[in-house]
């Protein structure tokens, strides 16, 4: 059976560097979608890790599950990366869930971590309530942004969220980490 393709999320970078007319890639942009899909796996092992709280560590093979591929680029202002991942219908991961389900949720709590950095509301969760190496992972994402870019997630049936410095800053202090980590 041929593999089916389901988009997962959309990944757009703006700013000067990314504003081309014939879908060029700035290779800063493949290091930021990398680091996209190492953050994803983080989050889908925190995710594990707290369904099965007797254990200290994820399996190995979580990591390998969570494929995330590039299909379609496009842009004009900017450039939006399309990451899907291959469905099969025997596509069962780890202790039963999907490889699929485990990414999108992994996706979602990534949403939710940058959407509390983000929001300015008082019954917003409260960064303290997501997992700190988690949060650390986040640090590492948009390191090779400038000042006046962002790069903009839309997980599946979501609105964009845009990561900025300055929501990398927030989570700095959320995290107490030393606020040199752009060098």
């Amino acid at each position: 059976m041929p593999a089916r393709w389901k988009e997962v999320a959309r990944v757009r970078f703006e700013g000067e560097r990314f504003d081309t007319e014939d879908n060029a890639l700035d290779l800063g942009a493949v290091v930021e979608i990398a680091r996209f899909h190492k953050l994803v796996v983080k989050a889908a092992e925190s995710l594990w890790l707290r369904e099965n709280p007797h254990r200290q560590r994820a399996p190995r093979r979580l990591g390998r599950e969570i494929r995330m591929f590039v299909r379609t680029i496009e842009g004009e202002k900017s450039i939006v990366v399309r990451l899907e991942v291959q469905t099969k219908d025997t596509d069962m991961g780890t202790e039963g869930t999907t490889a699929v389900g485990r990414t999108e949720q992994a996706i979602e709590l990534l949403y939710q971590v940058a959407s509390s950095a983000q929001s300015k509301e008082r019954n917003a969760p409260s960064l303290d309530s997501f997992p700190t190496a988690l949060v650390r992972e986040y640090l590492k994402w948009g390191k090779t942004l400038g000042d006046s870019e962002g790069i903009e997630f839309t997980p599946r049936n979501r609105q964009p969220i845009i990561v900025r410095l300055k929501t990398l800053d927030r989570l700095i202090r959320a995290v107490g980490e030393d606020a040199g980590w752009r060098q």
